[in-house]
């Protein structure tokens, strides 16, 4: 465990584990809102403004206080009424808010042989009906008796519109589903039907639900962190690419007076010997080029050399003759040009041998490239006089600008050389260390 940690923390990179740990704390914050406990306020405090009252609405019902400071009264039913109430209503102050409330959490000190009681809330919407408090929506649900008497949380989720008052209220289609942002007041009254006798009822707790942290909060944070970290990534990359280009041109500068001694001192490409054939440097070219380059690069510069030898170079010319050996040597020569840098230099070492030097190449770069350029060289084909296609075997060694560049290429020339297996094939010359 602790060294796969330790890989981790090698291979990750600063921004990587920044990136990382926003990735994990949105994991832990999404699913917030739905673990943490609602946070409870409660309606009953002396700093929550309010107004009681009771009520009946039938000469044979009667209803009064036994104690209206601990809101508990008695409501007596002398004769079933299906459709008429008796209960208890308490009025909000119009500034209190309740913006973000989850529901209501309720409990009653209830005697009572009713099944259920109907919990509504009045909500003033602007535009919705009337100013008239009557004309508030009238927002129910039925609380089950036998649950009364325990703590419930009631989500305003539970609570529908009131038919009557959609019918006796035309609105417009938005006012027509429950909100509750602008609450007026709160009943608690018997639901019909009404059983007869005494029901007495104490409203023992009301308080409000708040979730600490909502869904839409959570996400925009998130989305805000996610926000604030690509701004400051993406700032940090702008800053470190104009450090490395401010660097860069110090590094030109600083360069540039051997630089213009060596292009004053370098003879020009058509003094520089060619082949006669690919137009490309031949052998004395390239020692020439060497000579004269090697002195701009550091000691410790990292060069490969790539050393390719055309595979059936003399079977063909013993079998299709002169011409179409020199086509095959001139379509290597192009197949090279075209796949190598602009910092790399090509030349005719002899016959069907070719050397690419690649400066400031890693070992694995070297190799993927001499493998690109054995498979390019193995898609040249001829049909005339007779079908040919051509293969190259590819040597690849890398050394330090301050060894010898015989040494290189004769620690390819001997492995190409001394390989026991076929041709057409990339052989890794390894490195070659100073002694």
């Amino acid at each position: 465990m602790l060294g796969r940690y330790a890989y981790w923390h090698r291979v990750l990179t600063r921004h990587d584990k920044w990136l990382l740990g926003a990735v994990l704390l949105s994991l832990l914050c999404l699913p917030l809102p739905h673990i943490l406990p609602m946070r409870v306020t409660s309606l009953l405090q002396a700093q929550v403004s309010l107004r009681s009252s009771i009520y009946a609405d039938e000469h044979d019902q009667d209803v009064q206080w036994l104690n209206k400071e601990k809101l508990h009264w008695i409501c007596r039913v002398r004769a079933e009424y299906s459709a008429k109430a008796c209960g208890f209503s308490l009025a909000f102050d119009p500034s209190f808010n309740w913006q973000g409330a989850y529901g209501l959490r309720v409990q009653l000190a209830a005697q009572s042989k009713n099944s259920f009681f109907r919990i509504y809330v009045r909500n003033n919407v602007p535009g919705a009906a009337g100013t008239a408090p009557e004309d508030a929506q009238y927002n129910q649900m039925l609380l089950p008796a036998q649950d009364a008497n325990q703590p419930v949380d009631i989500a305003f989720s539970e609570f529908a519109l009131a038919d009557w008052w959609l019918a006796s209220h035309p609105v417009a289609s938005p006012y027509k589903i429950a909100r509750f942002d602008h609450i007026s007041s709160l009943g608690i009254d018997l639901a019909s039907p009404t059983t007869t006798g005494d029901h007495e009822l104490q409203l023992a707790q009301l308080a409000l639900l708040r979730p600490y942290i909502t869904p839409n909060t959570c996400y925009l944070s998130v989305l805000g962190l996610w926000t604030a970290l690509l701004t400051l990534l993406s700032l940090q990359r702008l800053w470190l690419r104009r450090l490395l280009l401010v660097q860069a041109q110090a590094n030109i500068e600083a360069q540039r007076p051997a630089v213009v001694e060596f292009e004053e001192s370098a003879p020009a490409f058509c003094e520089i010997p060619q082949d006669d054939l690919t137009g490309i440097y031949n052998r004395q070219g390239f020692i020439d080029y060497w000579s004269q380059a090697s002195r701009l690069w550091a000691d410790n510069d990292s060069m490969a050399l790539l050393v390719v030898n055309l595979d059936q170079y003399t079977g063909i010319g013993e079998q299709f003759g002169r011409e179409i050996k020199d086509q095959a040597l001139l379509a290597l020569a192009d197949a090279l040009k075209s796949h190598m840098r602009p910092q790399d230099k090509l030349a005719r070492w002899h016959e069907g041998q070719f050397i690419l030097l690649c400066p400031l190449t890693s070992h694995a770069q070297a190799l993927q490239l001499a493998e690109k350029l054995r498979h390019h060289i193995g898609l040249i084909s001829f049909d005339e006089p007779a079908p040919l296609m051509l293969s190259a075997s590819i040597g690849v060694i890398l050394f330090p600008a301050q060894a010898f560049l015989e040494q290189a290429y004769n620690r390819c020339e001997l492995a190409l050389n001394t390989a026991t297996s076929a041709g057409n094939r990339v052989l890794d010359c390894g490195v070659l260390a100073l002694e």
